[in-house]
């Protein structure tokens, strides 16, 4: 995962945050987090748009050799 831009990215949220947030989220029941601004507006906006089109949108984030 190393070598995709998102595990190459320097703009990760703090690991203790998004474990906080999930276990709030367990406690209330709820079904879905999403911690952090960046993640929130991509999660918004994939939401928003056509499965085709947040497709497109995702694609290269995870794909091996992307981090070049």
């Amino acid at each position: 995962m190393i070598d995709t831009k998102i595990g190459a990215s320097n703009s990760k949220d703090d690991p203790a945050a998004v474990a906080g947030a999930a276990f709030a989220a367990l406690q209330a029941d709820s079904g879905r987090v999403v911690t952090g601004l960046k993640n929130k507006v991509m999660s918004a906006a994939t939401e928003a748009l056509p499965d085709r089109a947040a497709a497109a949108l995702n694609r290269g984030m995870p794909k091996p050799g992307s981090a070049d």
